[in-house]
């Protein structure tokens, strides 16, 4: 299960007390059961069950969640405060070894200084069908561990016994909260088909929560009721005087439910599976016990941007004087003619000295004179570190926070700071903008990973503005060029290539090159010709020079030794494959960013041949303005000129323009196939 826990760590943990006890106004309306529903009651497991699969909604599928029943509910405790209880069961059919996985579970259990959660009456047990009976298997306390994932979480595992193919496992556990924040998410939908979803939620209105949704699909069912409650509140909020009150409110339990959700599959070019799960998950706003004095939970994005460049765990110590600065940083600068080479030197220091053990935490973990001397931290204390250096040396640098494309889209309407797990930098100087990244060793003065951009990222200032970090901001340019030519012997042909990979790709053959030689590199590049080729003189030029993309030339021969030659004038760079294999798709496709890709051939035709088949010219438009490809080739008598060009305007595809997209693609990879064909002259 995906767990979103909306506490930051700066909250209050005792916003009010709630005293004693609650006594029932209004019942609920009788509900009757939704279409679809199984029976939920535990250990309810027929012979006939068993024998279910394959299961219709997905005949490949190796387990199927036969149902999965949340409910989270408020209630008062003897400590005058609200206890927030959680309820969870589930049922998975296990058809085979392949689903075996499915029968390990994890319970996510927050914890603070003085207060945690607490997991009770967890019951679970594994089922099999044994003859004509049904055969439970338990799974004994002793088999459940409780670890310690880190400061702010345990976590509670267990795997069922007994495990064959077949087996259907069950777990009901029930998690009591202190934490009246930390109303638990719901996902939807699992990695494995699931027949029935459910989720109920009762919220007194004292409490308002903001309720936020995401997915496709509308819910197979909901129902609404409203009931009034009464509590004695203690208020205790260190802004008025304490006090006990008595609390009439009315508490909506709101439900929930899909029937036969699909499973949850990546897709190629899909940025984060997570930002197409269908899920509902909340964060409290506002507690009105008392509607004269409501607290205030959730502030205005200017106030938490506020707060976080005051908090010494972000902020609070960048605009301090910073003994490494002058000692080590500016030297290793040396004379520079501008503020411009100054802000770079700074940036390469950073850069090239400090490891990154990635995304994470927003927040240092280190003081930035612990970075100092560690020189080994998060994406996020580096590049904050890098803001610290930055102002040290008077230029004017802020912290942005944002979400990878891997941690999914954070909410940009609400700051829910547990969302974001980045951090860059903003540099301003002489009227530009300069984002900045030194966690990537690679990463050029002005560039991002791809993994940025991801929608919305917010500057921590006053005034919190947004920047758009989407990947259409992004136009990753190449350009292939070929010449060949007839050698004087005429039993060769020579050529030679010129790459101007874009700056991403340019990365990534960098990236490659830390674990191959050059030579390597080409001997790969020499296996894609056809016909076969020998590769001659060859260069990588700028793989040092991390700003710019790199240039690639290398030379080559092939012998002209065949009556018939078949040869791609693609070479090494036509398309073998369609990236979009399936007839249909859940999810929006991304790509990393917007495409043009250019290649031309100029050739000789090869002495004491004649053309005898060539491709035929094609011109293609997406969707009219959103991509187009030309394939354009002249036979001028003696040489052979061909044109081609990829061209996608933008970078997301929505689920509707799938089929278009495919076709394109389809095209491409039928034309990047095709031959010249050369007959020797009898």
């Amino acid at each position: 299960m995906i767990t979103i826990h909306l506490q930051t760590k700066n909250m209050k943990s005792s916003l009010l007390m709630l005293a004693l006890c609650v006594t029932v106004g209004q019942a609920f309306a009788q509900k009757t059961s939704p279409e679809g529903r199984p029976d939920i009651k535990q250990g309810n497991i027929l012979p006939g069950d068993f024998s279910k699969a394959p299961y219709a909604i997905d005949s490949s599928a190796h387990a199927v969640v036969l149902m999965d029943i949340g409910e989270s509910e408020f209630t008062g405790n003897n400590q005058s405060s609200f206890d927030l209880i959680y309820t969870h069961q589930k049922r998975i059919h296990i058809i085979n070894k392949n689903g075996f996985d499915h029968a390990t579970v994890q319970i996510p259990l927050y914890t603070s200084k003085n207060k945690e959660e607490s997991l009770q009456s967890l019951v679970a047990y594994t089922y099999n069908l044994e003859g004509d009976k049904v055969a439970a298997t338990k799974v004994e306390k002793s088999s459940i561990f409780i670890e310690k994932q880190n400061e702010y979480y345990k976590l509670c595992k267990f795997t069922f016994p007994n495990l064959k193919e077949g087996s259907i496992i069950e777990f009901k556990y029930k998690v009591v909260s202190p934490f009246i924040h930390n109303l638990q998410p719901w996902n939807f939908q699992d990695a494995i088909p699931t027949l029935w979803s459910e989720y109920t939620v009762g919220i007194p209105s004292v409490l308002d929560f903001l309720i936020l949704y995401q997915g496709y699909r509308e819910f197979d069912y909901t129902h609404q009721n409203v009931k009034n409650m009464s509590y004695r509140v203690t208020i205790d909020d260190h802004s008025y005087q304490r006090s006990s009150v008595d609390v009439n409110t009315p508490v909506t339990t709101s439900t929930w439910a899909i029937k036969n959700g699909p499973a949850l599959k990546h897709e190629n070019f899909t940025s984060s599976i997570s930002n197409h799960l269908q899920r509902i998950f909340f964060q409290l706003r506002t507690v009105r016990y008392d509607e004269n004095k409501p607290i205030q939970v959730m502030n205005t994005w200017e106030q938490v941007m506020t707060e976080l460049a005051k908090d010494n765990n972000f902020g609070g110590t960048l605009s301090q004087k910073h003994e490494v600065y002058e000692q080590d940083v500016l030297p290793s600068i040396g004379k520079v003619e501008n503020d411009l080479d100054k802000a770079k030197g700074i940036y390469r220091y950073v850069r090239s000295r400090f490891k990154s053990s990635g995304p994470g935490s927003i927040y240092l973990k280190q003081s930035i004179r612990k970075l100092a001397e560690t020189k080994n931290g998060s994406a996020a204390e580096i590049n904050l570190f890098l803001t610290a250096m930055l102002r040290n040396g008077g230029f004017t640098a802020r912290p942005v926070i944002l979400s990878t494309r891997a941690n999914g889209i954070a909410p940009d309407m609400f700051p829910i700071l547990n969302e974001f797990n980045y951090v860059i930098c903003l540099l301003e100087l002489d009227n530009k903008k300069y984002l900045l990244d030194a966690s990537r060793k690679k990463m050029g003065f002005g560039h991002l990973p791809l993994y940025a951009y991801n929608g919305q990222a917010r500057v921590v200032d006053e005034l919190p503005l947004l920047m758009n970090l989407s990947s259409d901001s992004i136009q990753e340019n190449s350009v292939v060029s070929v010449s060949i030519n007839n050698t004087d012997s005429g039993t060769e042909l020579e050529g030679s290539v010129t790459i101007d990979p874009g700056y991403y790709e340019s990365i990534d053959i960098r990236d490659e090159l830390d674990n191959k030689t050059d030579s390597a590199y080409f001997a790969e590049v020499e296996k894609k010709f056809e016909p076969m080729a020998t590769i001659g003189f060859k260069s990588i030029d700028g793989l040092k020079e991390f700003e710019s993309p790199l240039n690639i030339y290398y030379e080559f021969k092939t012998q002209l030794n065949e009556d018939v030659l078949y040869f791609n004038p693609m070479l090494m760079e036509k398309l073998k494959e369609n990236p979009f294999k399936s007839q249909k798709r859940e999810y929006p496709v991304e790509m990393p960013y917007v495409m043009n890709r250019r290649y031309t051939l100029n050739m000789e035709i090869p002495k004491g041949y004649s053309v005898d088949e060539m491709p035929k010219s094609e011109k293609l438009l997406l969707n009219d303005k959103d991509g187009y490809f030309e394939y354009v080739i002249n036979n001028n008598g003696r040489n052979i000129i061909l044109n081609a060009r990829i061209m996608l305007a933008k970078s997301t595809f929505l689920n509707a323009d799938y089929e278009p997209l495919r076709e394109f693609f389809g095209v491409i990879v039928k034309k990047h196939a095709e031959m010249i064909v050369f007959k020797k002259n009898k």
